[in-house]
């Protein structure tokens, strides 16, 4: 069985071999900062809109964004971070292009009019450990359930399954991918650095689970993360089924 993802943009990455130092995360600010901005051309942010875009619409028409929930955002460019991102409080099928917001590891605002949304500092911790370009965030009936009976355990574990191949660097059925589950909370930098260390420790991890609320996931392109998330969101449903 084989999954191909096909990116239709590239960013470039600064990378490191070097041990990512932990930096803290803030809360949310609302107003516009005066920070140093990621030189881009007009061009090619229009295509990383366009693209995040299209999957937002893609995700939208399964219902996995009930009511004004969700949050998705592409990277734009890492040293220092920028991201485009879904504003908070809207319903995520009126969402157009032009209302992502560009936003830095703070979810600061650097340009757009919208409100920015504090599971942002999720999108940075991510994007701090990982070579991702792109992270998607949904509300699922079956990501809801299972987070929350396997909250106790910590994790959830699936084996045995062909769709685990979609995911990245699995080739068998037989491997066994474990999702982490976090308790859910209001206070997003506590949780954001949670998130932080344990991909920072496990660089296995390929999505987490907050109990109660919903599933991350992410990869090398707006296309790439929406293949996790079709893959996982199988999955759940599989699992949630078999009670």
């Amino acid at each position: 069985m084989n999954f191909q993802c096909y990116n239709t943009f590239s960013i470039k990455i600064v990378a490191t071999t070097k041990k990512m130092a932990y930096q803290p995360l803030k809360t949310i600010k609302s107003k516009v900062v005066d920070i140093t901005p990621v030189k881009i051309a007009a061009a090619e942010e229009s295509v990383l809109r366009n693209n995040l875009m299209s999957i937002i619409k893609r995700i939208t028409a399964r219902g996995w964004c009930p009511a004004t929930a969700g949050n998705f955002s592409v990277l734009i460019g890492s040293n220092p971070l920028r991201m485009l991102i879904s504003p908070s409080g809207v319903d995520k099928n009126l969402l157009s292009a032009d209302d992502l917001l560009v936003v830095n590891e703070k979810v600061e605002v650097i340009s757009g009019t919208g409100k920015p949304t504090a599971e942002g500092l999720i999108h940075a911790a991510v994007y701090q450990t990982r070579a991702a370009r792109s992270v998607l965030h949904i509300h699922t009936v079956a990501n809801t359930v299972l987070s929350e009976k396997h909250l106790k355990l910590g994790f959830i574990e699936i084996s045995g399954y062909e769709i685990l191949k979609a995911l990245p660097g699995v080739t068998s059925h037989q491997h066994k991918e474990l999702i982490p589950i976090f308790a859910n909370s209001q206070d997003m930098t506590r949780l954001s650095q949670d998130i932080f260390k344990k991909l920072q420790k496990d660089k296995n991890i390929k999505a987490v689970l907050l109990a109660g609320h919903g599933l991350y996931t992410w990869g090398e392109s707006p296309q790439a993360a929406y293949q996790h998330l079709e893959a996982f969101e199988f999955l759940f449903e599989v699992l949630s089924r078999k009670g």
